[in-house]
């Protein structure tokens, strides 16, 4: 017979799996509405045949082709069931698959670096209840999707050489920015790491570099040049604004810590961390590389205006973060009664994070009211009157379409940024005005309908979860008569 022997770690390891797991199938299942960024970009993809989704998005949308490849492959499953809330499960599944793959592609990955089960497991939490990291696997973008990039390229990096070809590997390298934009500031320092770490062998390096030279080429010339030409001058003024909230590098700093940690009151201390880890840190200059090198690549990047630094566009970092944010933890010695006290510690940490964990969608931080706001006109509709759409409203543009067969959806005068030629356009009758963003709070446009119109009813619409929502994510359905 043999004996089975308990391990603490492992049992840990297995817990982290499952709680994160949990918490995100949750997430997905609350299925909140997409906001305007989601609409546009599922409008984009819906739209599009596989081949265009390599070429410029319309409405001011960037996403990498392979996402989007694979979010159209799972979305022809809409047919079986054309209605908004499977539409929307189906539409967040790959980021959602991103999301659970992640967990456990981080695990291995710091076991390859650290080879110590505690570490392994502290990091394993660090991203299993990371509020971002959670948050971008429920919700129709990219983001999740390239922290899962980000993963696999440094699990790739670690484990290939200059020992043999490996062309299959670094073809799949090249082609990494078809999965991820952000794949840039990790390829490059990869590869830097890889000709350090064989010095005694560099035959194979020429044809490893043209193999990845001549697929990442071809992303640059197919997609790269054409979106950057098409939508720099649009996302121009926000990347910057990214980096004009505060004047201070510092502050920047403690800026990206409380974005990746989704933190503010713990981000100086979490920034100290990091800073003391890196010092640390510093005898590992090849792991350097691969973990510091990307994100004083993003940094430079956004202080050119090349790139924003925003919560959702730096989740990828949050792999190297917590790479580095962990390294002390190694010089703890691995005895077995500080391992008792070490399990203890993760046990603490574990439970605290889930208690802590915000509570139902609150984690989802843009929330728009489009989906409430058509599922409830969809009861309430009087069966004849014509339903106007407002310009602005890009999430109540995508669900409208699974109205279209049981409204009277009006055309002819979807209202657009010139709101009075459109109104005064209309023949006399019955209307119901489906808007949102920025007509909802502008007092112009709220003066013109009061004054030429006549109000019978209207019904507004805001997220459950914040009470503080502006007027931009909120919805409203005004019923007016025009005589």
């Amino acid at each position: 017979m043999f004996k089975l022997r308990f391990r603490w770690d492992y049992f840990l390891l297995l817990s982290v799996f499952l709680t994160g797991i949990f918490i995100r199938l949750k997430l997905y299942f609350f299925n909140t509405g997409l906001h305007c960024d989601e609409a546009n970009l599922a409008l984009n993809m819906i739209s599009s045949t596989f081949l265009e989704l390599f070429k410029p998005l319309d409405r001011l949308q960037v996403a990498p082709p392979v996402f989007l490849i694979l979010s159209k492959v799972v979305y022809q499953l809409v047919i079986f069931n054309f209605k908004a809330d499977f539409s929307d499960l189906l539409l967040k599944f790959i980021p959602l698959a991103s999301g659970l793959i992640s967990i456990p592609a981080m695990a291995y990955l710091l076991n390859n670096i650290y080879r110590n089960v505690f570490i392994t497991v502290s990091g394993t939490i660090l991203i299993a209840l990371n509020p971002a990291a959670v948050s971008y696997s429920c919700v129709y973008k990219q983001y999740e999707f390239e922290m899962l990039a980000a993963i696999v390229i440094l699990i790739l990096f670690l484990k290939i050489n200059f020992e043999r070809k490996y062309l299959g590997y670094f073809a799949f390298l090249g082609a990494m920015p078809y999965f991820s934009l952000s794949s840039f500031f990790i390829l490059f320092p990869g590869l830097l790491y890889l000709f350090t770490k064989d010095k005694g062998s560099k035959k194979n390096i020429l044809p490893a570099f043209l193999t990845f030279g001549f697929v990442l080429l071809s992303f640059v010339l197919i997609t790269l040049i054409p979106v950057f030409t098409t939508h720099y001058s649009g996302m121009a003024d926000y990347w910057g604004g990214s980096f004009e909230s505060d004047a201070n590098i510092f502050n920047y700093f403690k800026i990206f810590v409380a974005y990746i940690f989704r933190t503010s009151h713990y981000a100086a201390l979490l920034l100290i961390m990091l800073v003391s880890s890196i010092i640390i840190f510093i005898k590992q200059k090849r792991l350097l590389l691969i973990t510091l090198l990307p994100l004083i690549l993003m940094y430079a990047a956004a202080c050119l205006r090349l790139y924003p630094l925003d919560e959702r566009v730096i989740l990828f970092a949050l792999p190297c973060v917590i790479i580095l944010i962990l390294y002390p933890l190694s010089l703890i010695p691995q005895k077995k009664e500080v391992n008792v006290f070490l399990n203890t510690l993760l046990v603490c940490a574990l439970v605290y994070g889930i208690f802590t964990f915000p509570k139902g969608n609150s984690v989802i931080v843009k929330q728009e009211t489009g989906k409430n706001l058509w599922n409830w006109l969809s009861h309430y509709y009087d069966g004849k009157s014509p339903v106007v759409t407002g310009y602005s409203l890009s999430s109540g543009l995508y669900y409208r379409m699974f109205y279209a067969d049981k409204m009277n959806l009006y055309n002819k005068a979807v209202i657009t940024d010139n709101y009075k030629a459109a109104i005064e356009a209309l023949p006399q009758g019955e209307y119901y005005f489906v808007i949102s963003r920025y007509e909802n709070y502008d007092s112009e446009f709220e003066n013109f309908l009061n004054n030429n119109v006549e109000i019978i009813s209207q019904k507004t619409f805001l997220p459950d979860t914040r009470a503080d929502v502006l007027n931009a994510a909120s919805g409203r359905v005004i019923k007016i008569k025009k005589n």
